[in-house]
């Protein structure tokens, strides 16, 4: 069947789901969808999507990416650390959460069964208001703990005594330096001391100027201060690492809801997905039923413009004894375009995707065998029409009752 889902551009269909989600296992699962025999999985499958196509009828849900969870389930299931950014994205995440609960409770009168997958969803709010709390751009905010609060407030007032000191040196010996500004090198405050004033101040050098001209020096009388800044700056350190392994365990106690939300939410992204396109085809859930019918009306290709393609009504099976239809009409007539739309379609049936027609009634299919080519003369090419005719003999082997 893989020739016809290529010859049928049925893929296409796939691919165009797949541009319409958001989140990656929704997209892999759009590429990897195929006709099922299993009457019950297409009618379930065509059920969720005509949901989701009546909610879409009120509003756009709130659907967006989710790799930072992606990334974060394994880390958690290992006890380690997560870092800022991905306890961000992890709170991003549950806020996402929340407005997919909200989005569904609004759906209740409209689509109830999907509304009901709200209650699937652990928003975890204590959890995403606490990330909230304790990280601001990226940063452990200093509202995560008094502890932090307190040491950074210490570090500042250490570091305001440093600057006030060399800025006293400056401008007590303005000629001894290259600039009359404090800076810094490796971490330190430093002063940019003009090399042939090297002995008129004792301290430690952290850099040299490219030129070599100027030494970046730190005095010896804010020598004391600095490492009372350094431990201040473990501390906090310490203290930012506590947060972090007190905010990643919270999540590690909930990564089985975490887990539940992610697929919940990719569920619904799929499904979306597949009512955003059918919403943009005009489509309708159609009937599959196990019996040897197919009857469309008004069917348009999905791939062709809605308000240019002309509709086709094709019927088969209808009659006991019919076993095929035959389609004639001069080039350019749409013989090769009906044909697709009755293959096209029936895959899309088959795989539980609406279909764009007012109506349409479809077997369940053992397989979608066909050929289609351009009416070549047999003068003119004879290989061809010799494939043509081999890939006959071929469908004419393969079918089934």
């Amino acid at each position: 069947m893989n020739d016809a889902l290529e010859m049928l551009e049925y893929t296409t269909i796939l691919n165009q789901i797949a541009e319409l989600t958001h989140t990656e296992a929704a997209r892999r699962r759009a590429l990897e969808l195929r006709p099922t025999k299993d009457l019950a999985l297409i009618h379930q499958r065509a059920h969720w999507i005509g949901q989701a196509a009546r909610c879409l009828e009120v509003s756009a849900p709130p659907l967006t990416a989710i790799t930072g969870v992606e990334a974060a389930l394994p880390l958690l299931k290992l006890n380690e650390i997560l870092s800022t950014d991905q306890l961000t994205k992890l709170g991003m995440f549950l806020t996402a959460c929340r407005r997919m609960q909200l989005y569904l409770g609004r759906m209740k009168e409209t689509a109830s069964e999907i509304a009901a997958w709200q209650f699937s969803i652990d928003a975890l709010p204590e959890l995403a208001d606490e990330v909230e709390r304790c990280i601001r751009g990226d940063e452990v905010d200093d509202r995560a703990s008094p502890e932090l609060r307190s040491v950074r407030r210490q570090a500042e007032i250490v570091e305001e005594r440093m600057r006030a000191k060399l800025e006293s040196l400056l401008r007590a010996h303005p000629g001894w330096f290259a600039d009359q500004f404090v800076t810094q090198r490796g971490g330190r405050l430093v002063l940019p001391l003009k090399k042939e004033h090297c002995r008129e101040v004792a301290g430690s050098v952290a850099d040299l100027s490219s030129s070599g001209s100027t030494v970046f020096i730190e005095p010896s009388s804010v020598g004391s201060m600095r490492e009372e800044l350094e431990m201040l700056r473990i501390r906090e350190r310490n203290e930012i690492q506590r947060i972090l392994a007190e905010l990643s365990a919270r999540f590690a106690e909930k990564a089985a809801e975490l887990k539940q939300n992610k697929e919940c939410l990719e569920e619904l992204d799929f499904y979306f997905a597949c009512a955003a396109l059918a919403k943009q085809q005009r489509a309708v859930e159609p009937r599959v039923e196990d019996l040897r019918q197919i009857r469309l009306v008004g069917a348009r290709h999905p791939l062709l413009p809605v308000k240019t393609c002309v509709p086709l009504d094709f019927f088969l099976g209808t009659q006991p004894a019919e076993v095929g239809v035959v389609i004639t009409g001069p080039n350019t007539g749409g013989k090769t375009v009906a044909l697709k739309t009755v293959g096209l379609l029936c895959l899309m049936a088959q795989t539980g995707l609406h279909v764009p027609c007012k109506e349409g009634l479809f077997p369940v299919l053992d397989q979608v065998l066909c050929d289609l080519g351009d009416g070549q003369s047999i003068e003119q090419n004879l290989s061809t029409f010799s494939s043509h005719v081999r890939r006959w003999v071929d469908i004419l082997q393969k079918n089934t009752p």
